[in-house]
């Protein structure tokens, strides 16, 4: 039977406290992989709009701007560089197996960071997953065969413009599928 452990607890210091202990002597294991989901640090707003003494965001249409000027999904635990010192990866490094693997997750405009940091701290960068995804503001148009629409206004058989690659022009194609991003 596998014997399981669930450590609530800042996880650099963990590691840390971790490698120390094994470096005293005391005989606990090296972990065979990395997972792990770090602040994202989307903090620009914030930056402009959570100083003291900063005007508060407006609300908008729906909110967004003030519920990003809070941080990331309104957390504000997301700002900071944590996860863009090589030393938090250098805790890690140490109590993991020669060759382990990792796979952690960073967002669209900030990974590039992470993995430098990743990489400083002795780690191989292999080929990279990416979660390639695109949302747009409530305001966006695209052009269709009855003129500028937002979103909400296309549905799926709307004609609209496309790059055809095959002849280098645009014309008109049928819409397939909607995402609304929340």
């Amino acid at each position: 039977m596998n014997n399981y452990q669930l450590i609530h607890s800042d996880a650099v210091k963990w590691a840390r406290r971790y490698a120390a202990r094994r470096k005293c002597g005391e005989d606990l294991p090296l972990f065979h992989a990395l997972f792990g989901d770090p602040p994202y640090h989307l903090s620009t707003i914030t930056k402009r709009f959570g100083k003291p003494g900063s005007k508060q965001a407006q609300y908008g249409r729906d909110g967004a701007f003030q519920r990003a000027s809070r941080g990331f999904m309104g957390k504000k635990w997301d700002g900071g560089d944590v996860a863009f010192r090589p030393s938090t990866w250098r805790a890690f490094y140490r109590i993991l197996h020669p060759g382990a693997f990792g796979m952690v997750f960073g967002g669209s405009r900030t990974s590039h960071r992470m993995a430098v940091a990743i990489e400083d701290a002795g780690f191989r960068i292999h080929p990279q997953i990416g979660w390639v995804y695109g949302c747009l503001s409530e305001d966006t148009e695209i052009l269709t065969i009855d003129g500028w629409k937002t979103y909400d206004q296309v549905s799926t058989c709307s004609m609209v413009v496309c790059y055809n690659i095959d002849k280098d022009n645009l014309d008109y194609q049928s819409c397939v599928d909607l995402s609304i991003c929340d």
